[in-house]
């Protein structure tokens, strides 16, 4: 009879229900920690890294400051990205499937491009300045950019 009353005791309500004792119970309402401080860093401490071997058309590129704190793409004022593999410009997204540089220091690079969900292939021509680019695309229009500060 006692071991039938300690499995009883057991199955319902542990070894707590079991004693003669109460639970140990313990005030969680209180504040233990002190309160977490949100931190917030600006754009330009988060920019990517790119490795100095990249190519020089790589980075963020716009006519001014107010064009450079546009996020790419998003209007036709908005900066420029280059990446490797990558270029994103208003209503643009292509992907670079090829590129090369001549002798004088101009880069071609071919693209697959897809505006507006057109695809489309172009290939620019970009020259690169101390910190400048200009962009020759294939219907000759010409775009002279300058390197956002603070970008890759």
């Amino acid at each position: 009879m006692m071991i039938r009353a300690l499995i009883t005791c057991a199955l319902i309500g542990g070894a707590a229900a079991c004693a003669d004792q109460s639970p140990v119970t313990q005030d969680v309402t209180q504040e233990t920690a002190p309160p977490v401080e949100e931190v917030v860093i600006e754009a330009e401490e988060t920019a990517p890294i790119v490795d100095e071997n990249a190519p020089a058309y790589v980075g963020l590129w716009g006519g001014d400051e107010a064009s450079c704190a546009l996020a790419p793409g998003s209007s036709e004022e908005a900066a420029i990205a280059i990446t490797e593999g990558e270029y994103v410009g208003y209503d643009e997204f292509c992907r670079i499937g090829y590129a090369e540089q001549s002798e004088d220091g101009v880069w071609s690079l071919e693209m697959v491009c897809d505006a507006e969900g057109v695809e489309y292939t172009e290939i620019i021509k970009v020259a690169s300045g101390e910190g400048t680019i200009t962009i020759t695309h294939s219907d000759d229009d010409v775009k002279t950019l300058t390197r956002c500060a603070g970008a890759f």
